[in-house]
């Protein structure tokens, strides 16, 4: 239980203070968050593979938080070209199952 009270506090607290915020131009009300690389210990992608390339995603390099989901991907770069395009990229986007 403590556990995820803490999990829950500092999700709140990274999400505030520590990450980077990348707004899309063409709609403000879309945000795209960067994970940095101390929270990426914690944090777990939701797919299992990369919307972009259709990889295996690997934890330790970038993710990005999108509609309150962490995504992850296989390769740097994937995620600069899934910020460009996130609407089509999500669609292809292979969920972890529960």
């Amino acid at each position: 239980m403590k556990k995820i009270i803490f999990l829950i506090t500092f999700f709140a607290i990274t999400r505030i203070s520590f990450s980077q915020q990348i707004n899309d131009e063409g709609n403000p009300d879309r945000k795209i968050i960067e994970v940095k690389t101390l929270e990426r210990k914690i944090t777990k992608p939701v797919n299992s593979f990369c919307p972009v390339e259709g990889k295996a995603v690997d934890a330790n390099l970038p993710q990005l938080m999108y509609k309150d989901e962490i995504i992850g991907f296989c390769c740097e770069g994937c995620d600069e070209v899934f910020i460009k395009n996130p609407e089509f990229y999500q669609n292809k986007l292979i969920r972890k199952e529960k």
